[in-house]
């Protein structure tokens, strides 16, 4: 999930079944919160990154990948299509041919 946040979503998630979930998010406080509160739920795991480059991740490395407002965001800052396009390309290329994003 980018732009995680404090959301439960992914919790919500985990009692759902899913059984890995990756979340990112540009701020290291949201994120170091997270890691405190779910680290005991051994599906989530909790990584600072910005969206524009996730270069940590390997090509074709997620089935889907869920915003939850952080293209939205982007779109509120200065270079707004820049940093769209630099966020979606990095979405495309961190799915896996015919994954899914959800906005």
């Amino acid at each position: 999930m980018v732009g995680c946040g404090n959301a439960v979503m992914s919790e919500e998630m985990v009692k759902d079944g899913y059984v890995e979930i990756v979340n990112v998010d540009i701020s290291s406080v949201a994120i170091d919160m997270m890691r405190k509160k779910y680290e005991h739920v051994g599906e989530l795991q909790y990584m600072q990154m910005d969206v524009r480059d996730m270069s940590l991740f390997p090509d074709d490395s997620f089935d889907s990948v869920i915003d939850k407002g952080t293209l939205d965001s982007l779109m509120c800052g200065t270079n707004a299509p820049i940093s769209a396009c630099q966020m979606l390309g990095e979405v495309n290329r961190i799915l896996k041919p015919g994954g899914v994003y959800m906005l």
